[in-house]
C-alpha cells in the first residue's frame, strides 16, 4: 500500500470519501453522527448530578434539596434512555444493509461506464482489489463514516469534559494550607497538564502500533484472506467434492489451511512482530493509561485534602478528566488510522474515477 501519504492528501481523500456517502445516504450519515454526539456528551449529566449529591450528603444533608436532585437524576436519566433508544432504532433502521449500500455505489459506477471499460481486466482487478481490502482489513469506503463518527465523538467527549474540568484548575487551594499553596501557581497547573498530555498524545500512538502494523501488511493479508476463504472451504462444498478428490486438491487445502509461515500462522511476520516489539508498545500504552489514572487521582484528591472544594468534586472531576484523556486517545488514534488508510481510498477513487470517453 501507499503509505506515504500527506494530512493534508489524506484529509482531501476522507472529505471526499464521506461527503460521497453522505450524497448517497444523508439519513444512514445523519442518524450515526447524531447517536454518537448524544452517546459522548449524556455521561456527563448523570457524573455533574451525582458529584451535586454526593456534595450534599457530606455537607449540608438537605432533606428537601436530596430529594430534588435524585428526582432530577431519575427524570433526566430516564429521558435520556428513552432518547437513546430512539436514535439507537433510527440509527439501526438506517444502517441496515450498510455494506450492500457502499456495494450499490460501485455497482452505479459500472451501470455509467464506457463497455470498454467494463470488459477490461485492470477494471475487474481493480474492484476486486477494493473489495478484498474492504472483507479483509476493512480499510476502505465502508470504514470511512466510521472513522468520522469516531472522531466526532471524541472531540465531544472532550469538550464535554473541559467544560467539567475547568474549576478544577480554578478552584484556589486556601492560603492557610502551607506549601500546599503551590497548587495554585500557574506553572503548576500548566506543568500538570503537559503531563497528561503528553501522556494522553504518547499511550494511543503506541497501542496503534499493531493497527498500523495491519495497514502496513494490508496487501499481503488481504492475499492470505483471499486464499482462506477459497481453501479454507472447499471441502464443505459438495458439489465440487468430486473434483476435490480426483485432483488432490485437498493437498492444496492443507498447504495454505495448515501453514504457520503465512500472514496469519504462528510463526509469521506477524506474530513475529506482535511478540516482539509491537507487544512490547501495547503494554507500554496500557501502563500509560494507568499512570495518568494515578495522577488524575493524586492532583484531585491533594485539592479536596487542603479544601479547595468539597468531596462530592472529586467524583465530577476524576471522571471527567479521564473522559478527558480517553477523549484525545481516542482522537489521536482515530487521525492515524485516518491518515494511513488514505491509500485503501485512492484505489477506490482510481475505480470511481475512470472517465467515460464515449458520449
Amino acid at each position: 500500500m501507499e503509505n506515504k501519504t500527506s494530512w493534508k492528501e489524506a484529509i482531501q481523500l476522507n472529505y471526499r470519501a464521506f461527503i460521497l456517502v453522505y450524497q448517497h445516504y444523508p439519513q444512514m450519515v445523519l442518524s450515526r453522527i447524531c447517536y454518537m454526539i448524544w452517546i459522548a456528551i449524556t455521561p456527563y449529566i448523570g457524573v455533574y448530578l451525582s458529584a451535586l449529591i454526593i456534595e450534599e450528603l457530606t455537607g449540608e444533608k438537605n432533606p428537601q434539596k436530596l430529594k430534588m436532585l435524585i428526582l432530577l437524576t431519575l427524570l433526566l436519566g430516564a429521558l435520556i434512555s428513552l432518547i437513546s433508544a430512539l436514535l439507537n432504532k433510527w440509527k439501526k433502521v438506517q444502517d441496515a444493509g450498510y455494506y450492500y449500500k457502499i456495494e450499490k455505489i460501485y455497482a452505479k459506477k459500472l451501470f455509467d461506464m464506457d463497455f470498454i471499460d467494463i470488459d477490461n481486466r485492470k477494471t475487474h482487478d481493480l474492484l476486486t482489489r477494493i473489495r478484498d481490502y474492504n472483507n479483509g482489513s476493512g480499510y476502505s469506503l465502508q470504514e470511512v463514516l466510521f472513522t468520522v463518527e469516531d472522531i466526532i465523538s471524541a472531540i465531544f467527549t472532550i469538550l464535554g469534559g473541559i467544560a467539567l474540568t475547568v474549576s478544577l484548575f480554578t478552584s484556589r487551594v486556601p492560603e492557610n494550607a502551607g506549601y500546599y499553596t503551590i497548587l495554585n501557581q500557574p506553572f503548576f497547573i500548566v506543568i500538570m497538564l503537559g503531563i497528561m498530555f503528553v501522556v494522553a498524545y504518547i499511550s494511543p500512538i503506541l497501542g496503534n502500533k499493531p493497527t498500523l502494523l495491519f495497514i502496513k501488511m494490508g496487501d499481503e493479508l488481504t492475499l492470505m484472506n483471499r486464499f482462506f476463504g477459497h481453501f479454507g472451504h472447499l471441502g464443505h462444498k459438495s458439489e465440487k467434492a468430486l473434483d476435490v478428490r480426483m485432483y488432490r486438491q485437498d493437498i492444496i487445502c492443507e498447504k495454505y489451511n495448515m501453514d504457520k509461515t503465512g500472514a496469519f500462522g504462528s510463526r509469521g511476520i506477524l506474530a513475529k512482530k506482535c511478540k516482539g516489539m509491537i507487544g512490547f508498545y501495547v503494554a507500554l500504552s496500557s501502563a500509560l493509561s494507568i499512570v495518568i489514572t494515578g495522577i488524575v487521582y493524586v492532583f484531585v484528591c491533594l485539592k479536596a485534602w487542603v479544601g479547595a472544594f468539597g468531596i462530592g468534586a472529586v467524583t465530577q472531576y476524576v471522571a471527567s478528566t479521564n473522559k478527558v484523556a480517553n477523549g484525545i486517545a481516542s482522537l489521536i488514534t482515530k487521525l492515524e488510522i485516518m491518515k494511513n488508510s488514505a491509500g485503501f481510498l485512492k484505489k477506490v477513487f482510481e475505480f470511481l474515477d475512470i472517465p467515460n470517453t464515449m458520449y
